[in-house]
């Protein structure tokens, strides 16, 4: 996904392996519990995390938007433009065509993003 947005491997390479093993505990009345392992997120307080998941936004939405997700978006006639979605601070809204088979391009679209990305769409 990185490499799209024109970061470097090396760069990316980096950034995965903050990431990949990645652990905490959790501090509670004056004592350290056990170590666990960072499984789907980040940890709290992470710097990097609002960049990559601003990153993460920028790609999921191109893709929505793309001829290849075939998504088609409601046509606004005062602007002459189409509008297919929208990214707010930690959410996106998709402003599609409510045909049935449109709908099921949505549901295709973020599925196939989703595989590859490790998100959960439950």
């Amino acid at each position: 996904m990185l490499s799209r947005l024109g970061f470097p491997n090396a760069w990316i390479t980096c950034v995965s392996a903050l990431y990949r093993q990645a652990s905490s505990s959790v501090l509670f009345a004056g004592g350290y519990g056990p170590i666990f392992p960072i499984s789907s997120s980040v940890r709290q307080g992470c710097h990097l995390a609002p960049f990559l998941f601003i990153f993460f936004g920028e790609v999921m939405s191109s893709y929505l938007i793309s001829s290849s997700a075939g998504i088609k978006g409601i046509a606004l006639p005062i602007a002459k433009c189409i509008v297919s979605d929208a990214n707010y601070a930690d959410n996106t809204t998709l402003n599609v065509d409510g045909e049935i088979g449109n709908l099921g391009k949505v549901q295709n679209a973020l599925q196939n993003f989703s595989e590859p990305t490790s998100v959960s769409l439950n």
